[in-house]
């Protein structure tokens, strides 16, 4: 193998590579599953305080491990500005858009119907996309 020049024992080889994974995995699950409990709150409440309030605990518990990203919109921004290499925000996107996924499939599964979240009555499509803009530039 081609680790085989550094490692003269098979165990410290093995060890290396479970660090490795370990290390580099460990964002990518923290992503994954930051987004996914922030889909759940964002499925489970109309409220876009609850869904700030709970986005915002989320990117403290996450911030640590992973920048805590949690949205590919955000993920984007950071690369255009060139904070995060590519293969780190392809890495992110990824595991947000699993994340996301995952909830989404979870829903289906225990209530056999869509995941759907949708504005309040009344509220317009501009507004939300503007709101939606603006709080994610300040994120960034």
């Amino acid at each position: 193998m081609c680790l085989d020049f550094l490692f003269h024992h098979r165990i410290y080889k093995e060890r290396f590579i479970l660090f490795f994974l370990v290390f580099f995995m460990k964002r990518n699950i923290v992503e994954l599953l930051g987004t996914l409990v922030f889909v759940l709150i964002a499925w489970m409440s109309n409220d876009p305080l609850a869904i700030g309030i709970g986005y915002a605990v989320i990117l403290c518990l996450t911030l640590p491990f992973s920048n805590g990203y949690l949205n590919p919109a955000i993920t984007l921004a950071m690369r255009v500005q060139k904070k995060i290499t590519l293969d780190t925000a392809i890495q992110y996107r990824v595991a947000q858009v699993i994340g996301a996924t995952l909830w989404a499939l979870l829903v289906w599964f225990f209530q056999w119907s869509p995941m759907l979240i949708m504005p309040v009555d009344g509220v317009s499509m501009w507004k939300i996309a503007i709101a939606e803009w603006l709080f994610t530039l300040l994120l960034t």
